[in-house]
């Protein structure tokens, strides 16, 4: 298995188990780690699809970009 294969896999499972912290009450800021982390998926994919498709990969830079911003914006008001 590729090692960013095996990243985007491994950061995905956390992502979904963060996710259901949060949704279930046991850890009410886990959003704090996994919004950043779908970031690093994104950017995973985006290196991952650089070859295949600039636009799909420029627009995963986009979003992971945007999702950085948001963050931020989250953990600094």
């Amino acid at each position: 298995m590729k090692p960013l294969a095996l990243a985007q896999i491994l950061l995905s499972v956390s992502v979904i188990a963060l996710a259901l912290l949060q949704l279930t009450g046991i850890w009410p800021n886990a959003i704090y780690l996994y919004e950043p982390l779908i970031g690093v998926v994104l950017l995973v994919q985006a290196a991952q699809n650089w070859n295949r498709s600039r636009p799909l990969a420029y627009f995963s830079l986009f979003v992971s970009i945007l999702l950085f911003g948001t963050t931020a914006y989250i953990v600094l008001r």
